[in-house]
Formats: structure tokens, C-alpha cells, sequence
């Protein structure tokens, strides 16, 4: 695995360093995997906090993350209410999700499924967002075909 300074050159490593630490108070030790990934995408550092801050799911744990890390919630419309309004997702679908998932991302499938069935509204959305962590297109389409 790379280390976040390693995926995301253009980075202060000590500012990553630190934002890793941040984040690993909420999100345990999967905070540098996070990092490492949001760096790859973002192109300013004030974007990887908003990338990182967005998979906490907590909207409590989530400003006091933004606040540790000196940065402010970016103002939307969307509420805490939306995001607790996904279905109430059948625990076989989520353990099928988690196995065909992990063959392409690993162990942290687990983590991914669990996070993607917190805001996914329909199935639909759901093999979306877990799809959108595939690196390759061609193993995205395979999952998505392997899906029921």
C-alpha cells in the first residue's frame, strides 16, 4: 500500500501526517487508506479535508473531525436527515455485497459496503457507489454483473 505522501507527491507530508492522525481518531486505522485515496483525487489540500471529512458518517463526529483539522463544513443543502434516510438493507444482500466486493478492494469491502448502505436510497445507488471503488473499469463491470 502506498503511504499517503507516496500517493499524493504535491502534498505537505506532515500536513498529511497530521490529517491522518485526525482521522484516525474516528475512523481507526483505515484513516491512512483514506487519505491515501482521497489524495490520489484531490486537487487542493482544502479538498482532501472535504473528501476525507465526507466518509465520516456522523455529522457530530464529522464537524468535530473539520474542526480539529481547522477547516469548516462546506455549506449545502443537504441534511443530516437525508443521509439517515436509507432503507433498511436485507443483512444477506450485505454480506453478498461485502464478498463479491472484497475480491477486488479486499478486507476493507466490509467497511465500504457499510458506509455505501448508510446512504445509498436504492439498490441501484448502492452497486453504484460500491462500483465507484473499483480502480479498473473492466472490474467494475464484472461486479456489477456478478451482483443480484
Amino acid at each position: 500500500m502506498l503511504a499517503p505522501a507516496q500517493a499524493a507527491k504535491d502534498f505537505d507530508p506532515a500536513r498529511l501526517s497530521e490529517l491522518e492522525s485526525a482521522l484516525a481518531t474516528v475512523l481507526g486505522p483505515i484513516a491512512r487508506h483514506v487519505v491515501a485515496r482521497a489524495a490520489q483525487r484531490a486537487s487542493s489540500f482544502d479538498e482532501l479535508c472535504q473528501q476525507v471529512a465526507g466518509q465520516i458518517a456522523d455529522p457530530g463526529e464529522r464537524k468535530s473531525f473539520l474542526r480539529a483539522i481547522n477547516r469548516t463544513p462546506p455549506s449545502t443543502t443537504h441534511t443530516p436527515a437525508a443521509a439517515t434516510a436509507a432503507p433498511a438493507w436485507d443483512p444477506s444482500l450485505l454480506a453478498t455485497l461485502k464478498q463479491a466486493l472484497a475480491v477486488y478492494v479486499g478486507p476493507i469491502a466490509g467497511v465500504m459496503v457499510t458506509r455505501a448502505a448508510r446512504t445509498a436510497r436504492t439498490r441501484v445507488e448502492l452497486y453504484e457507489k460500491l462500483a465507484s471503488e473499483i480502480s479498473s473499469e473492466q472490474n467494475r463491470k464484472k461486479f456489477l454483473q456478478s451482483l443480484p
